[in-house]
């Protein structure tokens, strides 16, 4: 499972997750509230010619604005910055002004048509306002993500050129397989259940040492599939076998493992998820050990 999806999950991301709940509750309801006000909104703009253009960029000007502020009220904005954004936002508004009174002119027939357009703005500032206090702990938790991502693409990178220098070493390729797979067995339920509850500030070389273990093995099929048909197969079988085999059964194991297996466990959806992926993966390697002693060896031709 890709570390973004259980990342957020970690232990020293708790205190994160516990800023953000309130706030995703409160979005949840203030979106309730937005899909009530859009009733009579939409009915005032069907009503009033012209007033979902004043609105549209009323709406704009609003969402420029807070850019504007934000960079207005950052420290790290330059002064020439500054000053260049608090002009801006005096122009714009100013053009407010003018909406509010083109608005008031549209609407001097149907006062809650008015209304209605000023209750949409009032909800989608609380919306704005709420997304802006969850972004801090929203970029926190995707920077955690990140980081293991990059660690685990580095184990990857790593376990490809361990394969390289391994393959010019007079071993069989089952051998060879198994050099990857059974570490695995190891590995996968050490990351995905010890360090990921227990050590989260080791989880991110738990997944480099995932990622090392499996990319090599997918390395691996790449070298050796082709050898084990004959020459007017090689393409054909080497295709169809990683295909069919690698991704459509082998990206089956996500449906599997997030949809089937980790709802049916214990904790919250990130632990369920996490497990479920021990699972799945130990699953996968303990059948890969297996079935590595049942594949033929090339010919002893092909081999260099």
């Amino acid at each position: 499972m890709t570390p973004l999806r259980v990342a957020p999950g970690l232990a020293d991301m708790a205190e994160h997750r516990t800023a953000l709940k309130p706030l995703q509750d409160e979005a949840k309801e203030l979106n309730k509230q937005l899909d009530t006000v859009m009733v009579p909104f939409r009915a005032a703009t069907a009503e009033v010619p012209g007033l979902l253009e004043v609105a549209a960029n009323r709406a704009k000007i609003r969402i420029a604005q807070r850019g504007m502020r934000n960079g207005i009220e950052n420290p790290a904005t330059p002064e020439e910055k500054k000053a260049e954004l608090k002009a801006q936002f005096a122009a714009s508004t100013n053009k407010f002004a003018e909406l509010d009174a083109a608005l008031t002119k549209l609407t001097e027939a149907k006062p809650d048509a008015k209304k209605a357009v000023i209750e949409r703005e009032k909800i989608l500032k609380l919306i704005g306002d709420n997304r802006a206090k969850q972004e801090p702990f929203d970029l926190a938790i995707k920077a955690r993500g990140n980081t293991v991502q990059l660690w685990q693409e580095l184990g990857g990178l790593g376990g490809r050129i361990a394969l390289a220098a391994l393959l010019v070493v007079a071993i069989s390729r089952g051998t060879l397989l198994r050099l990857f797979q059974v570490p695995g067995l190891l590995v996968i339920p050490v990351t995905y259940i010890w360090l990921f509850r227990d050590q989260p500030g080791l989880f991110q070389f738990g997944m480099a040492a995932a990622g090392f273990l499996t990319v090599a093995q997918f390395s691996y099929f790449g070298e050796y599939l082709p050898k084990i048909f004959p020459l007017h197969l090689r393409g054909t079988g080497g295709s169809f076998a990683t295909n069919v085999g690698g991704r459509m059964i082998g990206t089956s194991a996500a449906f599997l493992t997030a949809n089937i297996i980790a709802p049916q466990l214990p904790g919250n959806t990130f632990e369920q998820v996490a497990l479920a992926a021990a699972i799945t993966g130990t699953g996968v390697y303990a059948i890969g050990l297996g079935l590595s002693f049942l594949l033929p060896e090339p010919p002893a031709e092909e081999k260099h």
